[in-house]
């Protein structure tokens, strides 16, 4: 007797195929680039710890355009090799950074500013990562220092009231000098809810479908993901030595 897929089998398998083809479609980064282009961006630079959660929260900012992860530094003094991921967590002075490239039509500086330091625990500082995980705001210019002190002395002054420690913010004197991170850690929670998100599915179509056909799709598809999961963890390692640009 021939196995006829439900309904519901196609149907998941349709929203797959879509789903897949969608995250693996390429970019067409001369369109995002000419879109982009066209308005006047302004650049903030901030580090707030560990950078995978900050990116989100600037990137859902209404009139951010583009954020991208990286290291930057509070001091005009540059290392002769640029810096990497295990460079930064051995360090190397380097600090996890968020660059945000904004509309100012739309959003200003001091909401990002308070985005910034609603989204982090300023007055933290974590042994032996101190320059790793230091809370730094980059201004740009005369404009941008004059509002994040501003921000800054408020943030000491609500701590004082409260009883907290204050805030061990530094606002920099030197342009950031941003180098951006591997490829692993842009979008790093949102890649990985996509990917388990995609594993759950693929596995719930495993455990519910009778049909051959589409057990079999479900088991590539995991390994394409968890394939695309390797991939990214070997250019993180291979970011490392002379072939990093290879990644």
């Amino acid at each position: 007797i021939e196995f006829v897929p439900s309904i519901f089998d196609m149907r998941v398998l349709s929203h797959l195929h879509f789903t897949i083809a969608g995250s693996f479609r390429p970019v067409n980064r001369l369109s995002l680039r000419m879109v982009s282009d066209s308005k006047s961006l302004s650049i903030a630079t901030f580090g707030m710890g560990c950078f995978w959660a900050p990116q989100e929260s600037f990137q859902g900012v209404s009139g951010v355009e583009r954020t991208r992860v990286g290291y930057a530094k509070v001091d005009a003094l540059q290392p002769a090799e640029a810096p990497s991921y295990f460079s930064v967590c051995e360090g190397d002075g380097y600090t996890e950074a968020v660059e945000v490239r904004y509309d100012p039509a739309v959003v200003g500086y001091g909401e990002l500013l308070e985005v910034f330091f609603n989204g982090h625990d300023a007055s933290l500082v974590t042994p032996g990562k101190e320059d790793q995980y230091r809370s730094v705001v980059w201004p740009v210019d005369g404009a941008q220092r004059a509002l994040a002190v501003s921000d800054f002395e408020r943030a000491c002054m609500v701590c004082a009231e409260a009883g907290k420690p204050s805030p061990s913010t530094v606002i920099a004197g030197v342009q950031p000098n941003f180098t951006p991170a591997e490829r692993y850690h842009q979008f790093f929670w949102l890649k990985t809810r996509v990917k388990l998100g995609a594993l759950s599915v693929m596995l719930l179509i495993l455990r519910v479908s009778e049909s051959v056909e589409i057990t079999e799709v479900a088991t590539v598809c995991i390994q394409l993901i968890l394939i695309w999961w390797f991939i990214e963890c070997f250019g993180l390692l291979a970011a490392a030595n002379p072939f990093a640009e290879l990644f």
